[in-house]
């Protein structure tokens, strides 16, 4: 019996070692994965993180990765299927959970995305709630749920007041209600930090200005988009509105001018 024992340890350890070495490379091929997903190398992302899954079957975290390059690939239904294993490996993984709602909703699943999200919400220390809150705003609106589009979008600041894409979300709501100069506000709030690189609330600006009949503000965000972002779908966009400010007041690029002449004129004398 002793005997029976010890070779059983003595598997038990070898299997070990071999699974130890095993769970490392997959950690490395893991890694690997995740660093293409980031780069938004779908193809390899999802080659690593499949060699990542086989050494290591059940690890919620590779299979979660590997719905999202599927997700980003523009495989849905394989997405779906890898998000659900990523659940069924870790119940508590609540990030897996956000992804196959949001496979949902990219696949016109409303009614499930907002089941998963309502859920998420309420679980207090979940600390990316505010993109819980702003996804369940995007359902709402989708609906066309005003009040509750609303509600949703200011708990999303709550949570997280600097999350740019939620005050660019509130700035269009606030537009569709005729409240400009809160529109203006929250679009101003969407464009700092990090979304500095995004051109479309500058856009936003610029025909929020125009609005409050503000053309010289408006004529600077105009042109602002066209300069930073010139291949941008934005840019084109940008174009239209500052050639249809011009055309209603022709002047208004001499007036801009002689304010720039002067500014640089004060500047020299100082």
């Amino acid at each position: 019996m002793k005997y029976i024992i010890i070779l059983l340890f003595l598997f038990s350890c070898s299997s070990q070692n071999k699974g130890n070495q095993n769970l490392k490379l997959a950690n490395i091929y893991y890694s690997k994965g995740t660093s293409e997903l980031q780069k938004k190398n779908y193809t390899q992302a999802i080659i690593n993180l499949k060699k990542a899954n086989k050494l290591d079957i059940n690890n919620s975290k590779i299979l979660n990765n590997l719905g999202l390059a599927y997700l980003f690939k523009g495989l849905s239904k394989k997405a779906i299927s890898y998000f659900f294993k990523s659940i069924k490996s870790d119940k508590k993984n609540n990030d897996a959970k956000i992804n196959l709602a949001g496979a949902y909703f990219k696949t016109g699943k409303f009614k499930e995305a907002k089941l998963i999200y309502k859920k998420i919400s309420k679980i207090i220390d979940y600390p990316h709630n505010y993109r819980t809150f702003y996804n369940l705003a995007l359902i709402e609106k989708h609906y066309n749920r005003s009040k509750t589009y609303k509600n949703y979008l200011l708990l999303s600041i709550k949570e997280n007041s600097n999350y740019c894409p939620t005050h660019y979300e509130l700035s269009n709501y606030y537009k569709s209600t005729y409240q400009y100069k809160k529109a203006l506000s929250e679009s101003l709030k969407s464009s700092k930090g990090v979304c500095y690189q995004n051109p479309a609330p500058f856009v936003q600006q610029g025909v929020l200005y125009k609005i409050i009949n503000n053309s010289k503000m408006a004529y600077n965000k105009f042109s602002h988009v066209i300069k930073k972002f010139p291949n941008s779908k934005y840019s084109t966009v940008a174009q239209t509105h500052l050639d249809n400010l011009v055309l209603e007041d022709p002047k208004l690029s001499e007036k801009l001018m002689d304010d720039n002449r002067k500014k640089l004129l004060e500047t020299l004398s100082l």
